[in-house]
């Protein structure tokens, strides 16, 4: 068991979250303008702290995935495309089966990617929500309700978990909430993408071709559910539902208003897993598994 651990928690997937960690900081500091103060004029510990506030993290955390998404899936095809190579030649005649053994490396790869983009959000989320003070989340809240524009007890669009919990759950256990909206980003949107990319990875030999195709696909399922729900022709529960279908709401879960928890996770698993499972199964079938 220490093996397997020390295998799987290795140099990749310290990149993999220290890259992660590099983008979410950088383009949160661009967003809020500090490359661009003029240091002798100002605060410095003032800067830092309106900068790398908790309201601040907390939206930052919230749009900043919507980008990352797609392309963590296709590092994860990239990542198996090198186990398709190198690995597959020595472990195929200890395997009793091919499914088996493209199931259980397809599961494990993408397990490794979204526990190393999950790690950096628990990273984030530690060191600026977890232990913030009651004065910060207050803050925080206000400029979520938005006083001049939303009455008082407005979420401000947060909707997931709302239908299960309620509205007063939003208000008493808002880091609680954030951890587990912000859990949905970044360890359930990563793992299906990376199920995704690493099914695409068995398909294309090319590494650059898996990531690529992996981001396409990814933007082009998004843009036709989209594109479909906004006809007028549709009736209202009909455009919901391809709301529900669109992958990039998985990035951004509270983008949609009065969603319904658990119908929108299970519909997220239909433009990641149904295409993935038939490509898998295809490719077995054919024996074109390249081992």
């Amino acid at each position: 068991m220490k093996v397997k651990l020390k295998r799987f928690f290795d140099t990749t997937f310290f990149l993999i979250m220290l890259s992660l960690l590099l983008y979410f900081y950088i383009s949160l500091a661009v967003s809020r303008n500090f490359f661009l103060i003029k240091w002798s004029a100002v605060d410095v510990s003032e800067v830092l702290q309106s900068t790398f506030s908790f309201d601040s993290v907390v939206f930052h955390l919230h749009e900043s995935f919507q980008f990352q998404g797609p392309i963590y899936g296709g590092i994860a095809g990239m990542l198996f495309v090198s186990i398709r190579k190198h690995l597959w030649p020595l472990k195929a005649p200890r395997t009793r089966t091919y499914r088996g053994l493209v199931l259980h490396d397809i599961l494990l790869n993408s397990l490794h990617v979204a526990l190393a983009c999950y790690a950096a959000f628990l990273l984030i989320f530690f060191l600026h929500i977890a232990f913030a003070t009651p004065a910060d989340v207050e803050r925080g809240l206000r400029i979520a309700r938005a006083p001049d524009i939303l009455p008082p007890r407005s979420t401000n669009g947060a909707s997931l978990f709302l239908d299960l919990f309620g509205v007063d759950f939003y208000f008493d256990h808002r880091k609680l909430y954030y951890f587990m909206v912000y859990s949905v980003q970044y360890g359930y949107a990563p793992f299906l993408f990376s199920i995704m990319g690493s099914t695409l990875g068995l398909v294309f030999e090319k590494r650059y071709q898996v990531l690529l195709v992996t981001v396409l696909t990814y933007y082009a399922l998004t843009l036709f559910f989209n594109r479909l729900g906004g006809m007028n022709i549709m009736p209202s529960w009909l455009h919901t539902l391809l709301q529900y279908l669109e992958p990039a709401r998985l990035c951004i879960p509270n983008s949609i208003r009065n969603v319904a928890t658990i119908p929108f996770f299970i519909l997220q698993l239909i433009p990641t897993l149904l295409p993935s499972g038939l490509i898998i199964s295809n490719q077995i079938r054919h024996a074109k598994v390249r081992v």
